[in-house]
């Protein structure tokens, strides 16, 4: 999230528009969260998730989206 964070010193090309410092702006971008880090990853940049990284990841959207949507 360092390059997501509003306050970031160099968000090294990241949107202005996709920020993720706070749950709500997470559950904002979820769906983009999850096409291009766990079913296309794109993101980050070169990698650098290790798999049970993601596999928390992917929990922890998972219940954010049963608990907005619930």
């Amino acid at each position: 999230a360092s390059c997501h964070a509003e306050a970031a010193p160099e968000r090294f090309g990241a949107p202005e528009s996709v920020v993720l410092d706070s749950e709500d702006d997470i559950v904002r971008h979820l769906d983009a969260i999850e096409r291009t880090v766990l079913a296309d990853p794109t993101m980050p940049p070169g990698g650098g998730l290790l798999t049970d990284e993601l596999a928390r990841l992917e929990q922890y959207l998972v219940c954010l989206r049963e608990r907005t949507e619930g």
